[in-house]
């Protein structure tokens, strides 16, 4: 049996760090020929592909996050249009996060079984990455940081911790596919073993992002039945 390198239907969401550090990685993903190389070698694999665009920074409370931050705001619902996507890429900005670790738990979550508001956020209720009701289209969440997960703990506003996570992807069927910088802790790799997906490390400015989410997409496995 020759199965794609790539699930022939598949709902792909990018979850970008926004924190200061990501400066030059965003920049990087901006770069029209990036945009339209991660689109292009996606949908070359999978037709019917469809992609989302969020992001995640942290709670606007010391010492967690700065003044204006938020823990998960959506850019692009998931759409088969590039100009959706791009849209989406290019509303994409770096800023604040304040601490090391950041929301990626409670923003994942989101992510995957929003809607969601936290508060005291500045961005109001987020959608999810608007998946497809399909059984039989793969659904994976590309999540990238270079930070620690913070969380819950007394007095703390983050309500998610890894088990809570992996139990919301696990209730979406959703696959985490980790781009992991220099910084990051073992989360990805806890998160992407959970849900059958991978860990791909990230260069420290990002810039071999296209190839990361390719080679992370690839290394999915298809489920292959008989008939």
């Amino acid at each position: 049996v020759h199965t794609p390198e790539i699930p022939p239907s598949v709902d792909v969401c990018l979850l970008e760090d926004e924190t200061g550090s990501f400066i030059d990685d965003i920049a990087n993903l901006q770069n029209p020929a990036t945009i339209a190389a991660i689109y292009d070698d996606v949908t070359a694999e999978a037709p019917d592909a469809q992609f989302a665009v969020a992001g995640f920074r942290d709670y606007n409370i010391s010492p967690y996050g700065g003044g204006g931050d938020w823990v998960y705001q959506l850019y692009s619902s998931m759409s088969p249009t590039f100009n959706d996507w791009e849209a989406g890429v290019n509303s994409l900005s770096a800023g604040g996060g304040n601490d090391s670790p950041e929301a990626q738990y409670d923003a994942i979550v989101a992510a995957v079984a929003g809607p969601t508001d936290y508060e005291p956020d500045s961005v109001g209720s987020q959608e999810d990455c608007g998946w497809r009701d399909d059984d039989t289209v793969t659904r994976v969440l590309v999540v990238t940081t270079d930070a620690a997960f913070h969380l819950p703990g007394s007095g703390k506003p983050h309500a998610n911790d890894l088990a809570d996570t992996v139990a919301a992807l696990d209730a979406q069927d959703v696959i985490v596919v980790g781009l992991k910088a220099s910084g990051a802790g073992g989360e990805l790799d806890a998160l992407a073993a959970a849900t059958g997906g991978s860990v791909q490390a990230l260069s420290s400015d990002g810039s071999n992002i296209a190839a990361a989410i390719l080679a992370g997409l690839e290394d999915i496995d298809i489920e292959v039945a008989m008939t």
